[in-house]
């Protein structure tokens, strides 16, 4: 048998054997022995599995099987499948009674686990069996109810908490628990004494799988929750309930073993058995054998650590000395080596070993209650009395200053050592027993805690309570006469002699012993009040009056003789005078020596540093004498006094003392203030600053001064250098004087305080913001009871709104500021305080008028409701000019920001009137036209002016805010009266031709449409009535804003009828308003909802109509041409020429669909209307013909999508003829629209006086973005569009003036001119070439102008560059110049292309362009970008995409294009590159993502041109055959029945590294001719500048050629009749006579054959030629 067998089988024997129980255990409560038929432990390790046949669920089965196994995870996971079972249980009926069984056999055992979470889910699933088997489960408890009850005191919280839950869920009330308790508290008695006396480690656990460590803490956990249940049991349950069971209690109480549980290792058993005891004496005190208690609980417990236990050991010793003194005597059995006295002063040396303070507590109680016998035991023979009796004692004061026992537990135990030994110790003891007691252990703390030294160390007093525990030792050293005249007497000539000897303040460590000296003194005077008190021996007071006297007469006289300078002296005088006032009462020579100081010596000392203690000396005195003289004195003193540090000091112990009250009425008080303040101001010393607050806190001080004071701060508030200082000193005043605050508040410059505050609250330097924030909430904590802040803000509010300068407040701010006003008012009050925070009509007026005079800009026709209509407004513009705050808003804009903050974050419109929010909602609307147009149009400035982006950011949220406000007042069930009014209010303002009534009928316009579409209630529109005869109305814009807007068909269509007819016979020659009329019409023909009007006219009336107008435009264009040299100034009767044009191309919109199937000449008409205002319009190089332009390119793409859509001969025939003259009039456009022509085409708007009147002209501008011009943008990305539909084939020919539009600022611009470019040049290449093999030796050169547009890359790094909203146009300018340089590559020669190749070579073009891949793609970045992600080999502008991205995509592009096309100078550039790091990235990066494209490009085009390989006759044939997984080429060539081949091998970051050339097989040429062609053929490759897999056509012709010259000419050997031998050879052995050719073998073979020599031909012999 092995070992390891042996030992296992002996470990089960154990463990049986103490699952069973010995002999003597079972017969204490009557049962069997091991060999009888009782069944094993329910808790014991070693057990029978449980039944489970009669389950009837086999995972049920599993999850019980599980349970039984040993490893945590498994037994976890089983109890977890068990729950899940459980919770799916609906009713009593559903649970099986044999899972039930089962699982009562499985608990108890599961419950006390060693895993946690394994006891946590026992509990929790015995609760839910409990519940879920409802009655049944009663019969069950006996067997489980102690394991239950058990775990509600498991020393784990979780696993405790768990099973209380459980406990708690079954039986849910207090009287329900305590009826289980009574019901079943045998069965629970019964458990726990099986727990106790059969249980052990072995037992428990298994030794085999569980470790000693976790074994003993199951047992105590088991052990303890056990006992647990027993104190719970006596505490809890009545008399009557517990003597039912007084048997099986007497024998668990009885038992010894239970008590020798006292001194388990575990603290959780020896707190568990702490409290049974307690409980015990308490309820059943004679069920305990005293004996057993003695020796297991004090002769065995009090010497061992109780660590853990400490506060529950002393608290059960404290209990059972009180109720059974005797076991410390009578019942103490222990050895006479270890008496009760040694055992008690061993449990004190251990202090409370880390628990709580108190514990002290405890132990005094403790020791009260303990015989004296054992505390002050009478000696033996040998030993020395006293050392016997303060045996205990000593070993206190061990406890409290051992090693680990934590400081905060010191204070009461001090105390609790104070107080055994005056009231307990004291008096067991003799007279000269108690003195000795006092001088050694009680003394040694006054002397340490007065003069601490190293000596006494172990007699310190925690600071937090020195002074509560040094009284009580005053009052128990008061217990003798003797020791406290000797220890008071030596204490107080050690503070003489320590003043007296006090370190000149020339030493180093001089501040260190005057501070020293005042701690030394604030101790001593500090324990004077303590002889003063009740029942206080007489001969204390005389000794303390005695020593008083000498120590001030010593204090006094060494002032005075060096002169202040020891301020600890001066301390200790201040000090004795605040904490011992008694003693100055009790005698007149103290008194009569302190006052005579005081009046001679204090005013001269103050110049030295002991000032402030000596000012505060002064107060404790005021009731003996006068101090104002004093003050005086020392002031007079002072004032004459040069600058210093003294002085300082002086002044500010005076501002602090109480004489400071007399400020109105000193005028050398007064005086020296003043001058202390204005030094202050002037010179921002911080010394006098300190001074100033001195005053500030000062508590006498007047509030006259304070607002004196206050004043001159705020005025420090403008200088930079003061303000922090300032804000310091207004901080400290508001909130120590809170009053002085309110008086300023409430005075005319409290106005000008909380401006000046609230603007440096949004200071740029953000301490001085924070600081100047603090003290704004310093003042709204006390504005809300005082109303002089109020109404400064109120004030503040209404000059902030109405105004706007580089000093105005933030619109934040205000709002804030607002906000509070309205908050702090009270409810009845509040309609007035609306009344005040919101404009009135007056301030909304005046604040808006410059905006609603100033004429609108021209280009505005495109984006707003009423087109052209925005000629006909007066030119009548305000003379005011705008007034703007430091971001250059106006005040409209803040105005309405403010408004609009107001009223989405606060109910303020509940306050309003009607009146007020119609015109909140009025000007509002006419907000968002004129912040519409300024957003269209950035350089009107108008309502703010600023380009800071951030702040135009902040413009947008306003709009958009605006914007949702007014949408949110529409959408309400009950529409309020203020919204009808509003819009009664814009139309009635309409009438007129002035610019305020032109954006009064645009606001009338959005507001009417919006209520309409939000409420979907027509009636919202104006009356019909209102319609009547409105085309006559002299009020333009009032009309349109009707038209626009009315929703009765009838009168729509009798209205177009009458302006189509009235039209038809207009002369706009005669008549001049006609643009009125044409404005009118499309008011009402471009309305959506009204499309069918233009329908249901009569065709011949429409084609009347639109014969007419063409006609008098076109008349009028004739007339009006301008002349080609333009002056620079336009005539109104040019502006009314285009705006008539503009109107009349809106009309042909919407008139010409419906006749598309009328012929006639309107349709040529229309073409040659639309390029002659083209013609027209390009001399007048202005904004103002944008209007124009957009028309007729809209009725371009309305004509054209009627050619597509089954369009009639005339219309098919006139689009065809105009076609190229359109392409040609928009390339035309584009080009003037960039501004490359002599005269720019841009142009700004100003104003100057001709004949005593307004007229507006245009002064040309250099080419802008369009991203802040709307109209301008609108324009050109239409052209763009209507560009890109025009065939290639329609252009012509491309004007190098195009490539300028390449550099435009308007993207639009660059997209159109480049999608020309794009589509055109490709298809140029083609003649090119042709032409280029005409004339071989002309050199065609990339274009200058475009070539000039890459001279020079941009710099990423520069701080225009900027992809947040587009790409920056430089950037995309530059790039697509380069796609636009390598269309030039397609449908090129290869001589084309080495033209365009040396223009490259010219200059460092692309070396740039690869410099800005590389920076962009690769080294800039941490990590590079991802080309896998973009079609290397294809490029398409992707809207969709971010702009970074896209730039991405395309540089990712170009770098495949340069690769493919120019791959020699990529090669070079990568080559010559100076860092290495640059090359091994820019290769990693070409490998990964570039080459494998390239590649498959290079092998196609290889593949594309193999079949036509062969077409020349006179070259050998070639066959080639390509591998894309190899980046292999293979040619071979035939050469009689054998095979020349070369490979062609492409390395994977081709083709920046060299494509390498290997020879598969060499026939008929030598070795070295061999390597010469495969050189050859490497070099054309690897050198050549074609790209595009050209350079490996030309590598594999090149080689072709060389095999092809070789055997060009070459004869048949005349022996084998080949060319090539077996050995593969050409002929080369020639007869000298016949000059025939052999091959050196086959001759061999001939004459070895022959035995002869001869030629085979001439039979002569074979001379080698």
């Amino acid at each position: 048998m092995s070992k390891n067998k042996f030992r296992s089988q002996a470990s089960s024997s154990r463990a049986v054997s103490g699952a069973f129980g010995a002999p003597s255990s079972a017969g204490l409560f009557g049962g069997t022995t091991a060999f009888g038929a009782s069944t094993s432990s329910k808790l014991s390790y070693v057990y029978e599995p449980p039944d489970l046949g009669g389950i009837p669920k086999p995972n049920v089965i599993v999850s019980f099987k599980n349970l039984q196994k040993k490893d945590s995870t498994t037994k976890a996971k089983a109890l977890e499948e068990l729950q899940t079972y459980i919770a799916s249980v609906s009713s009593n009926d559903g649970l099986e009674q044999s899972i039930l069984e089962a699982w009562i056999e499985v608990y108890p055992r599961t419950s006390i686990d060693t895993t946690r979470r394994i006891r946590q889910l026992a509990h929790t699933i015995q609760g839910q069996f409990a519940k879920a088997a409802g009655k049944r489960i009663a019969k069950h408890l006996p067997d489980v109810v102690g394991s239950w009850l058990a775990g509600l005191y498991d020393s784990d919280k979780i696993v405790a908490r768990a099973a209380q839950e459980s406990f708690n869920e079954v039986f849910p009330t207090k009287e329900k628990q305590k009826n289980v308790w009574r019901i079943y508290l045998e069965a629970i008695l019964r458990y726990v004494s099986d727990v106790i006396f059969k249980e052990s480690v072995n037992t428990l656990s298994d030794e085999r799988t569980t470790s000693l460590d976790d074994a003993s803490t199951k047992y105590a956990r088991v052990v303890g929750a056990a006992i647990y249940i027993i104190s719970y049991a006596l505490d809890e349950l009545t008399e009557e309930i517990l003597n039912k069971q007084q048997t099986l209690l007497n024998n668990i109480l009885k038992q010894e073993k239970v008590w020798q549980l006292s001194y388990h290792d575990d603290p959780f058993v020896r707190r568990a058995i702490y409290k049974l005891l307690e409980t015990s004496l308490s309820k059943i005190p004679k069920a305990l054998d005293l004996r057993i208690i003695s020796s297991c609980v004090l002769a065995s417990s009090l010497h061992i650590n109780q660590i853990g236990s400490t506060l529950d050991y002393a608290r059960a010793l404290s209990r059972l000395s009180s109720v059974a003194p005797d076991v410390w005597t009578e019942y103490y059995s222990a050895s006479r080596k270890n008496p009760a006295t040694k055992r008690l002063c061993q449990f004190l040396k251990k202090g409370s070993q880390g628990g709580q303070s108190v514990y002290w507590n405890e132990v005094g109680a403790l020791l009260r209650q303990i015989p004296s016998a054992v505390l002050a035991p009478s000696p033996a023979m040998s030993e020395n009395e006293i050392d016997v009796k303060l045996m205990t004692i000593d070993a206190f004061h061990d406890g409290i200053v051992a090693k680990d026992e934590p400081r905060s537990n010191q204070s009461i135990a001090w105390t609790a050592y104070v107080e055994y030994s005056r009231n307990r110790l004291y008096h067991f003891l003799s007279d000269v027993e108690q003195e000795q007691l006092i001088r050694i252990a009680i003394t040694p703390l006054f002397n340490q805690y007065i003069k601490p030294t190293v000596e006494l160390t172990r007699w310190t007093i925690p600071t937090a309570q020195q002074r509560l525990v040094c009284v009580k030792v005053v009052q128990h050293i008061m217990d003798s006469q003797t020791v406290f005249t000797d220890v008071w007497q030596q204490n107080s000539a050690m503070i003489v002699k320590d003043l007296q000897i006090s370190l000149p303040e020339q030493s180093k460590n001089y501040s260190k012993s005057q501070e020293d000296l005042s701690a030394e003194a604030a101790r001593w005077y500090g324990i004077h009040p303590v002889v003063f008190g009740k029942d206080v021996p007489e001969f204390a007071v005389s000794l303390v009056t005695e020593t008083f006297l000498s120590e001030l007469k010593a204090a006094v006289a060494t002032l005075r003789n060096r002169s202040g300078k020891p301020y600890g002296v001066a301390r200790l005088i201040e000090t004795a005078a605040r904490l011992a006032p008694e003693v100055i009462f009790q005698s007149g020579e103290t008194r009569n020596l302190l006052l005579m100081f005081a009046q001679e010596d204090v005013p001269r000392l103050l110049m030295s540093p002991s000032a402030t203690y000596l000012v505060e000396f002064l107060q404790h005195l005021g009731n003996f004498l006068d101090l104002n003289a004093i003050y005086g004195e020392a002031l007079r003193l002072l004032t004459g006094a040069p600058e210093s540090t003294y002085k300082y000091n002086a002044l500010r112990s005076l501002y602090e003392s109480a004489y400071l009250a007399r400020w109105p009425n000193d005028e050398a008080l007064k005086s020296m203030i003043s001058s202390t303040l204005q030094q202050a101001v002037e010179d921002g010393t911080r010394e006098k600053w300190e001074l100033i607050s001195t005053v500030i806190a000062n508590r006498h001080a007047p509030t006259s001064l304070h607002v004196e004071l206050l004043s001159a701060m705020v005025d420090g508030l403008s200088l930079p250098n003061q303000r922090e200082e300032s804000l310091d000193r207004l901080e400290t005043t508001i909130r120590q004087h809170p009053t002085s605050i309110k008086e300023y508040g409430a005075s005319p410059n409290g106005l000008a305080f909380l401006s000046k505050l609230l603007s440096l609250t949004e200071s740029p330097n953000e301490i001085i913001a924070e600081k100047a924030q603090k003290v704004n909430n310093a003042l709204e904590a006390i504005s809300s009871t005082e109303h002089g802040f109020s109404q400064a803000s109120e004030t503040i509010v209404r000059r902030g709104i109405n105004s706007a300068d580089a000093e105005s407040l933030s619109v934040l701010a205000i709002v804030n500021l607002a906000r509070k006003s309205l908050d702090q008012a009270v409810e009845a009050k509040s309609q007035d305080v609306a009344a005040h925070l919101l404009p009135t009509s007056h301030e909304w007026a005046q604040a808006f008028e410059t905006h609603l005079s100033r004429v609108p800009d021209p280009t505005l026709a495109l984006i707003n409701p009423m087109s052209c209509a925005v000629r006909l407004v007066d030119n009548a513009e305000s003379s005011r000019s705008t007034m703007r705050d430091h971001n250059g808003f106006s005040t409209a804009l803040r105005m309405v920001w403010y408004t609009v903050a107001m009223l989405t974050t606060t109910d303020v419109s509940a306050y309003a009137t009607d009146g007020q929010m119609t015109n909140v909602l009025v000007y509002l609307a006419l907000f968002l036209q004129l912040s519409s147009d300024e957003i269209g149009l950035s350089n009107l400035k108008s309502l703010w002016s600023s380009d800071d982006p951030d702040l135009e950011q902040d413009v947008t949220d306003l709009v958009t805010a605006t914007s949702s406000l007014v949408v949110s007042w529409l959408k309400p069930d009950s529409l309020p009266d203020f919204i009808i009014n509003a819009q009664t209010k814009l139309l009635k303002d309409s009438n007129g031709s002035l610019a305020s009534s032109y954006y009064n009928g645009r606001a009338y316009i959005t507001l009417t449409e919006n209520l309409i579409e939000l409420r979907g209630d027509h009636h919202f529109g104006p009356a019909s009535s209102q319609s009547k005869d409105i085309r006559k109305s002299p009020n333009t814009f009032t009309a349109l804003a009707i038209l626009s807007t009315i929703q009765d068909h009838q009168v729509v269509t009798q209205v177009c009828n009458e302006l189509i007819a009235e039209l038809t016979g207009y002369d706009i020659h005669v008549q001049s308003d006609g643009l009125r009329h044409l404005a009118l019409l499309n008011s009402i023909i471009h309305r959506p909802e009204f499309e069918d009007v233009v329908n249901g006219i009569p065709q011949q009336r429409l084609v009347f109509f639109v014969q007419h107008i063409l006609a008098q435009i076109q008349e009028l264009i004739d007339q009006k041409t301008l002349e080609d040299s333009w002056s620079g100034y336009f005539s109104s009767a040019e502006d009314s020429l285009s705006s008539l044009s503009t109107e009349v191309f809106r009309v042909l919109h919407v008139v010409l669909p419906p006749i598309k199937q009328i012929y006639g000449s309107i349709w040529a008409d229309s073409f040659s209307l639309i390029k002659n205002t083209w013609s027209f319009s390009s001399k007048v190089h202005s904004d103002k013909r944008l209007p124009v332009l957009n028309a007729s390119l809209r009725l371009l793409s309305v004509l054209r999508r009627m050619n597509e859509e089954d369009p009639n001969d005339d219309l098919q025939d006139a689009w065809s003829e105009s076609l190229e003259s359109v392409a040609h009039g928009m390339l035309s456009l584009l080009q003037e629209l960039r501004g490359s022509c002599a005269d720019n085409v841009s142009y700004s708007r100003a104003a100057i006086g001709q004949s005593g009147k307004n007229r507006m002209i245009y002064l040309p501008l250099l080419d802008t973005p369009d991203t802040t011009h709307q109209p301008r943008r609108i324009v050109n990305e239409l052209l763009a569009r209507q560009l890109s539909t025009i065939p290639a084939s329609s252009m012509g020919s491309i004007e190098n003036d195009l490539y300028s539009v390449l550099a435009s600022e308007s993207l639009a611009l660059q997209q159109a001119a480049y999608n020309v470019l794009h589509r055109r040049i490709p298809s140029m290449q083609e003649d090119l070439s042709l032409e280029k093999a005409l004339s071989k030796d002309h050199i065609f050169k990339i274009p200058e102008e475009l070539l000039s547009l890459v001279l020079e890359a941009p710099i990423l790094k520069s701080a225009s560059f900027s992809f947040e909203r587009t790409v920056p146009p430089v950037l995309r300018s530059y790039l697509h110049s380069w796609n636009v340089i390598f269309d030039h590559w397609t449908n090129a020669s290869d001589a084309l292309k080495a033209d365009y190749i040396s223009s490259l070579k010219d200059g460092t073009y692309l070396n740039d362009l690869l410099v800005l891949v590389s920076e962009f793609l690769i080294t800039s970045r941490s990590k590079p970008i991802e080309a896998s992600k973009f079609k290397v080999g294809f490029y398409v502008n992707d809207p969709s995409a971010s702009p970074e991205k896209d730039t991405q995509h395309l540089l990712i592009h170009l770098y495949y294009l340069a690769l493919k096309h120019v791959p020699t100078l990529c090669k070079n550039w990568w080559r010559d590159s100076t860092s290495r790091q640059t090359q091994i990235a820019v290769e990693s990066w070409t490998e990964k993502y570039i080459s494998p494209t390239l590649i498959v490009d290079e092998l196609a085009t290889v593949n594309d041109w193999a079949p036509s390989a062969n077409d020349d006759s006179d070259l050998q044939p070639l066959t080639i055959k390509t591998s894309l997984p190899a980046r292999e080429i293979t040619a071979s060539i035939p050469i009689d029945e054998q095979t020349m081949s070369i490979a062609i091998h492409l390395p994977p970051s081709y083709p920046l590294s060299r494509a390498t050339v290997t020879g598969l097989r060499r026939v008929g040429v030598t070795e070295q001719k061999w390597r010469s062609w495969i050189i050859t053929t490497q070099g054309v490759i690897n050198f050549s500048d074609v790209g595009g897999g050209g350079q490996l056509v030309d590598g594999l012709m090149a080689w072709r050629k060389n095999v092809t010259a070789t055997l060009k000419g070459q004869s048949e050997c005349a022996i084998c009749y080949s060319v090539v031998s077996a050995d593969r050879q050409l002929p080369s052995k020639r007869c000298g006579t016949c000059k025939n050719l052999f091959h050196g073998s086959c001759l061999f073979k001939w004459f070895k054959s022959s035995n002869s020599s001869g030629c085979p031909l001439c039979r002569n012999q074979f001379s080698y030629s």
